[in-house]
């Protein structure tokens, strides 16, 4: 009998996040770490970045390319590499409008 994911976990930590959001490098690190847990998990499905697009303005540009980098090293799925790589032109995109 295989265990069904739930995203809803994931997700609520980070819209706990979200909603107590602070200037805090701590809080940043924390975000980034849930994001990394939530590719580890969902990274194959394709609502993955309209999930995390919404918590993005939670990391630092540090901490953006640290979840970057930690995504790249996974090397079994690529789409997670290409995920971050959308939500960063996504997030660039929206900065300059």
């Amino acid at each position: 009998m295989s265990e069904k994911k739930i995203r809803a976990p994931y997700l609520a930590r980070l819209e706990l996040l979200k909603r107590c959001q602070t200037e805090d490098l701590q809080c940043s690190m924390t975000s980034m770490n849930f994001m990394h847990q939530y590719f580890s998990q969902f990274g194959e499905k394709g609502c993955v970045v309209g999930d995390l697009r919404l918590y993005l303005n939670l990391l630092k540009p540090k901490s953006k390319f640290e979840l970057f980098e930690k995504v790249k090293r996974i090397e079994s799925n690529i789409l997670l590499y290409i995920c971050i790589y959308f939500l960063n032109v996504y997030n660039k995109n929206k900065i300059k409008n």
